[in-house]
């Protein structure tokens, strides 16, 4: 619509849209309750996504997955055909320490000893932490899903794997980094920084050393998790689906789904678990920071029991999905 001006003149263009179609980006403030900002790109948030520290500690930023209706190869080889429902939102990154504290008032990283740990992925995340309920009921008030629902009037929520999985490919076929490099063709590709072992130093291979709060001072911008947002984001402007941590998703693991298609661990659209109990093991996504170049990658899985602090660092990224038209 034109809106006229008193005087001059001037005209102001108001822009309105559909509920069930919003921009591309929202931004929601977790300091404040039920405070969102829409955007119609990344170039458009004040001080920019990556120079403006605030969408990476104080704020959520998610970019719609258009993913309606567009038939997908999911999983390895010749894998089996999958087709979304509907668009959904999600998290540009992964929680950070920072994020986290705001909601929970507490530490949830093996990193959190250090001056910029805010900036670093949730990595001790289990599904008690982040969800504390057993779908389909929908995350528990005391949870970190709970915590972003009642603060920010998001209907945050786990990614399925079909959700995560169509995320991180950004349009690649497998075996593509999400921004469309091959993920081991060469030396090179498979050293790459923040996708690959360590992320550029190691504090030795003991585990038990590695994983504990004490040896946690020992790490440093250089070997631990990455800040997210350090490296590239894939085409679709998501960052880090590759390599810095596993990410938890919402479907109940099963060792292989390539023969389920849908029929038992999740939905035929890809859309989310069918069975499962509250003890169940949880799929997590992604590779991690202690993963070799070829566990990072789109279609790398494990799993993590519902209450398990892992071996491996686990972390979170959250999803809103769009109501069906």
């Amino acid at each position: 619509n034109k809106v006229s001006m008193a005087k001059g003149g001037a005209r102001a263009v108001v822009t309105a849209w559909a509920t069930n179609s919003p921009p591309d980006y929202i931004v929601a403030d977790l300091t404040k309750n039920c405070s969102l900002k829409y955007y119609t790109s990344a170039d458009a948030l004040p001080g920019g996504l990556i120079s403006n520290t605030i969408y990476r500690t104080s704020h959520l930023v998610l970019k719609r997955i258009k993913a309606k209706g567009i038939p997908w190869m999911m999983g390895t080889g010749s894998g089996y055909t999958v087709t979304l429902a509907n668009d959904y939102f999600m998290g540009v990154f992964e929680i950070t320490q920072g994020q986290w504290e705001i909601l929970r008032s507490e530490k949830n990283s093996k990193f959190s000893l250090e001056s910029d740990y805010r900036m670093r992925p949730v990595d001790i995340v289990t599904h008690n932490r982040a969800r504390n309920a057993n779908y389909p009921a929908a995350p528990s008030g005391s949870s970190q899903l709970g915590k972003i629902r009642s603060t920010t009037g998001i209907d945050a929520e786990l990614p399925t794997e079909a959700q995560w999985e169509y995320a991180a490919r950004a349009g690649n076929i497998e075996g593509y980094w999400g921004n469309g490099l091959p993920y081991l063709s060469t030396t090179a590709d498979a050293n790459l920084p923040g996708r690959y072992k360590y992320n550029g130093g190691n504090v030795g291979e003991n585990s038990a050393t590695e994983i504990s709060l004490a040896g946690a001072a020992n790490y440093g911008v250089t070997n631990g998790t990455a800040w997210v947002g350090s490296y590239a984001p894939n085409s679709f402007g998501l960052y880090d689906m590759n390599g810095n941590c596993w990410e938890l998703c919402l479907d109940y693991y099963a060792s292989n789904i390539s023969s389920l298609n849908g029929a038992v661990n999740i939905n035929a659209d890809g859309s989310g678990p069918a069975t499962g109990s509250a003890t169940s093991n949880r799929a997590i996504r992604g590779g991690c920071i202690r993963s070799d170049a070829s566990a990072c990658r789109p279609t790398s899985r494990n799993s993590t029991l519902y209450n398990d602090i892992s071996y491996f660092p686990t972390g979170v990224r959250v999803v809103w999905n769009v109501p069906a038209e």
